[in-house]
């Protein structure tokens, strides 16, 4: 990478020699020496790099242009911004300048109008027509810089909208794991891989019902619902980045047959549960995270998510106490009241053990897809979810009182419960959980609550 920078006055200088042969344009000269805007040798190198193979794909697009051959609207709007970076023009200053007669406002309006005729000529091609009248052509890429060059703004593809969308609702600082940015730009990619990418002020109702229709094959119409709402946010921040002033062709879709499509999720039975458990127990992998993750949800009620983001620091085994909280892996909880205490038995604590001692799941989705396939194949044929609402049905049918469940599982409060102790593990608490244990768990002869053997050695 140093090849391409020299050091003049304190000065960092991009140095590169260019190659007509590979692509050439308006402006093209045969070396490159810029200044670069850094304050080392080390960020020099960086940015020289960057710019180096900035000028080369500029010069592909060119060449390929110059062929005749189409280029994605993504790769000619990087190549755009790369050829106005030559230029050191700025479409901001030439969009500011219109109206205005100002000395800097004429000459910024001046240097467009002449890399507009530099454009023109150089990416033009003049025919003639049956009736001998001139007819001027662009090329796919010259029309491209001409239309950013007339209107004054460079296009904004959906793609690169999460940044925007971002940045508008303050949420720039989350990393690209947190739910908040995920769930985003997973939608915005599958938007892209369905549609394809396109400017937003390109994006049309058409393309939208398009995206249905496509996806209705896929996931259920609730799913997509929420798709489309992330989608239209995303679209909705972007354009006013960009102040494009159009509708949102995300807003109100039709989605036909919403909700109809939804299946009510089966509360497994005991029988069900308990012959899991015992499965599980005998099941060796103890490398793999799904075997603990599938059994603490069971005897747990918590949430998939919740589950598959404990964190050993989640666990106070000294006080035998586990606290579903915001942590480094899985941030924010589902509602304010799903930060909880939940006792451990000896039953759960086994397989806490196990759960910490293998690697985690990469996420949520990963745990939910991996831990499906792991119930079909034990033979369960329920939900994971399901674990939950058969964990809150055992509370039920060993009579725990509607708070204390509330209290256990995270769910809204109702009432008075700040009598049952909601962020403390209550005898209460314990005497419930132990209750539902002994209905999942078989006895021995004597009659005791059989235990799982310890399998974490």
């Amino acid at each position: 990478m140093a090849k391409y920078v020299d050091l003049s006055n304190d000065t960092y200088l991009l140095n590169k020699r260019l190659a007509a042969r590979l692509g050439h344009f308006p402006g093209f000269k045969d070396k490159v020496r810029r200044k670069l805007q850094v304050h080392s040798l080390a960020e020099a190198e960086v940015e020289a790099a960057r710019r180096v193979a900035d000028i080369e794909h500029l010069q592909q697009i060119c060449l390929r242009d110059s062929k005749g051959l189409t280029n994605s609207i993504k790769d000619m709007s990087k190549a755009a911004q790369t050829w106005l970076w030559w230029h050191d023009h700025d479409l901001e200053e030439v969009k500011a300048a219109e109206g205005r007669h100002t000395e800097e406002a004429q000459a910024s309006l001046e240097a467009n109008a002449f890399l507009i005729g530099e454009v023109t000529e150089f990416f033009g091609e003049r025919r003639y027509d049956h009736e001998g009248g001139e007819v001027h052509r662009l090329s796919e890429f010259g029309d491209y810089l001409f239309g950013l060059l007339k209107h004054g703004s460079q296009r904004t593809m959906f793609s690169d909208a999460l940044t925007p969308y971002l940045e508008r609702t303050n949420r720039s600082h989350l990393s690209e794991n947190h739910p908040s940015v995920r769930n985003v730009a997973r939608s915005i990619n599958a938007f892209v891989s369905l549609i394809g990418d396109k400017p937003l002020e390109h994006l049309s109702r058409r393309d939208v019902d398009k995206y249905i229709a496509k996806r209705i094959n896929e996931v259920k119409t609730a799913s997509i619902s929420r798709e489309l709402t992330s989608l239209r946010a995303a679209w909705d921040k972007a354009a006013k980045a960009a102040d494009i002033r159009l509708q949102n062709p995300f807003s109100d879709p039709v989605i036909k047959g919403l909700g109809t499509d939804s299946v009510p999720r089966e509360t497994p039975p005991l029988e069900a549960v308990v012959d899991l458990l015992k499965k599980l127990e005998a099941d060796q992998s103890k490398a793999s995270y799904v075997v603990p993750v599938i059994a603490v949800t069971a005897l747990t009620g918590l949430r998939l998510g919740e589950t598959a983001g404990l964190m050993v620091s989640d666990y106070d085994k000294e006080k035998q106490i586990l606290f579903i909280r915001p942590n480094g892996r899985r941030g924010r909880l589902k509602t304010s009241n799903s930060t909880r205490p939940f006792p451990v038995l000896p039953e759960l604590e086994v397989w806490l053990d196990r759960l910490f001692l293998a690697k985690p799941a990469g996420s949520s989705n990963a745990a939910s897809a991996t831990g499906l396939k792991k119930l079909k194949k034990l033979g369960f044929d329920y939900m994971l979810h399901g674990l939950r609402h058969s964990f809150k049905q055992r509370l039920v049918e060993t009579n725990a009182n509607a708070i204390l469940i509330n209290e256990l599982l995270g769910w809204s409060i109702q009432g008075m419960a700040a009598n049952y102790g909601y962020n403390s593990v209550t005898a209460m608490k314990i005497d419930a959980v132990k209750n539902v244990y002994s209905t999942l768990m078989p006895k021995d002869d004597a009659g005791n609550v059989y235990q799982f053997k310890a399998t974490t050695s």
